[in-house]
């Protein structure tokens, strides 16, 4: 009986250990990186994964400044904030490349991008498209994309989502189009993105979902072994 009370007592300070680290990655890579920082720079670890190779390239008349653009890292997942908007007729693009690689023996099964994005007057355009490849096999697991197309009501979509195949390293390619101009003429439309977010489904590694399985067995038989007995005045505790 003293052994299983060990081990549950053992049981339960290691999740509350892996929750305190989870929670300290987190709160450490949530002000955001530069981009400046980030492309040549070392891997980030966040939520069970390591972020890395980050590539760009910016066209048109958006900011080259990559100092201006930050990168959040929360959870395992990622949000995208810089200066992606557009007036009168200005246009631009941008390609964000990165790898996704699971630590442990976590793996990716699934993937959600939501995306701010805002198009005013006829024509005008806000759209991210992401494209997710298996490292391996270099296979397309997953297709995202969001959109605003101005003078169509209703055009929206701001969230897409997939789930595929596990893969522990995978190669994300996003597509940023800004587009201003209008129908008719470049001078009245505006295009803009304030934010775009990727999060990625992890499954949890095995270690930890059977300790956690481990601990809420033992609460529920430390509950029953805690229900009082009938007999006794009032129902007493043994």
């Amino acid at each position: 009986m003293t052994d299983l009370r060990d081990f549950r007592m053992w049981s339960v300070a290691r999740l509350l250990g892996i929750a305190m680290l989870a929670f300290a990655a987190l709160t450490t890579q949530a002000s955001g990186i530069s981009l400046a920082t980030l492309v040549g720079g070392a891997p980030v670890p966040s939520g069970g994964l390591v972020f890395s190779d980050f590539e760009i390239q910016i066209n048109g008349d958006l900011s080259t400044d990559l100092s201006s653009y930050d990168i959040a890292f929360s959870g395992s997942g990622l949000r995208l904030t810089g200066p992606l908007s557009g007036a009168d007729g200005e246009t631009g693009s941008v390609f964000l490349a990165y790898t996704v690689t699971a630590t442990g023996s976590n793996d990716v099964s699934g993937a959600s991008m939501l995306a701010s994005n805002v198009a005013n007057g006829p024509g005008a355009q806000a759209a991210v498209d992401a494209v997710l490849t298996d490292n391996g096999s270099a296979m397309t697991l997953a297709v995202l994309s969001t959109f605003d197309t101005g003078g169509i009501p209703g055009d929206a979509v701001t969230a897409a989502s997939a789930s595929f195949a596990p893969s522990t390293d995978l190669r994300v390619t996003s597509t940023i189009l800004i587009d201003s101009a209008i129908v008719g003429g470049g001078f009245g439309g505006s295009a803009r993105i304030t934010a775009i977010e990727q999060q990625f489904v992890v499954t949890p590694e095995a270690e930890t979902a059977a300790l956690l399985t481990l601990g809420l067995l033992g609460l529920a038989t430390a509950g029953r072994n805690r229900r009082p007995k009938r007999g006794g005045p009032l129902g007493q505790l043994a």
